[in-house]
């Protein structure tokens, strides 16, 4: 009765599979045409002459006949987002009027995307909410993963220190910091050296993970269309970076100007002469020469010296 029982309910398995088919057609074959499924079939009673031979055989656990258990689903409802959900989707407020104004004036800085709630920001990006467990999960990825894309100049100088601290094993270090590296905005371009010769912002690890907008609106005959976009004036953001390296550095030298206190000498007076990089000086070496006699004053700055050892 057993056998029976079974194949009854592996027919009606079959009848469930074919129902999702538009057409479906049954059809028997030969035994002499049907040679290895037979053979795989009554393998128990082969294997007994097979003794060199390695068979690999995948056995399922459970019959495809059993049931699976249902599992209902229920989101977290102590996220501080639901509020925000209902209100922006439904217009559903909390029974407490004082919550409920202060929900409908921060309502005002949200908006929600697809099923994902974001936050306007002035003049920037849209800033995707999560709850707490994405949450956890992006700031391990960012901080402890492979991107740290946050990575300070600081931050980046202890991740080359630690590199040279695991001596042999420094393969496995080196590709976090040239994640950090290339994904980090420079202060004086303000774009990462990523974008610069790629024209657009790397896709980080994080957003693998946590998807955010440019991964879930990808479209590829778009992309394309945009990405060429990109290139195209790729030449331009070059330009502008080179104009903040220019503005940069400007900053830098009035900054160091103002530390710096001129002083004057008077004709009579000994001075010492830097040693020029061209006169190859070794490390031992002073680096000053002289002393000199200041005999003339050009100009503010600028004097005529006489080498007191002639």
């Amino acid at each position: 009765m057993k056998p029976e029982r079974t194949m009854v309910q592996y027919l009606g398995k079959v009848k469930e599979l074919m129902a999702r088919f538009d057409k479906c057609t049954v059809q028997q074959i030969a035994r002499t045409e049907n040679g290895r499924a037979d053979a795989l079939s009554k393998f128990n009673a082969m294997v007994a002459g097979v003794k060199e031979r390695k068979i690999t055989l995948l056995v399922k656990e459970h019959p495809v006949i059993e049931e699976g258990e249902e599992l209902q689903v229920i989101e977290n409802s102590s996220s501080w987002k639901v509020e925000f959900m209902n209100y922006l989707k439904d217009g559903i407020l909390p029974d407490d009027p004082i919550r409920a104004k202060r929900l409908k004036f921060k309502a005002t800085r949200f908006t929600i995307i697809g099923n994902d709630l974001y936050k306007r920001t002035i003049g920037g990006p849209l800033l995707k909410c999560l709850d707490d467990e994405r949450a956890q999960y992006v700031l391990r990825e960012v901080h402890e993963g492979s991107c740290g894309n946050h990575s300070g100049g600081r931050s980046l100088a202890q991740k080359i220190t630690r590199i040279e601290g695991t001596k042999s094993s420094w393969v496995d270090e080196l590709p976090g910091v040239l994640w950090a590296y290339r994904t980090t905005p420079r202060s004086a371009t303000g774009e990462t050296s990523f974008c610069l010769v790629y024209g657009t912002e790397a896709i980080i690890p994080a957003e693998i993970g946590e998807e955010t907008q440019r991964i879930t609106q990808y479209e590829n005959e778009k992309n394309q269309e945009e990405r060429a976009f990109d290139l195209t004036l790729i030449e331009e953001k070059r330009d502008a970076a080179y104009a903040k390296i220019l503005h940069h550095k400007g900053l830098m030298m009035r900054n160091y100007n103002r530390r710096i206190k001129p002083r004057c000498f008077q004709v009579g007076d000994l001075v010492l002469e830097k040693v020029e990089v061209s006169k190859h000086v070794g490390k031992l070496d002073p680096g000053w020469e002289g002393p000199f006699k200041v005999i003339e004053i050009k100009r503010l700055g600028s004097y005529k010296l006489q080498d007191m050892e002639e």
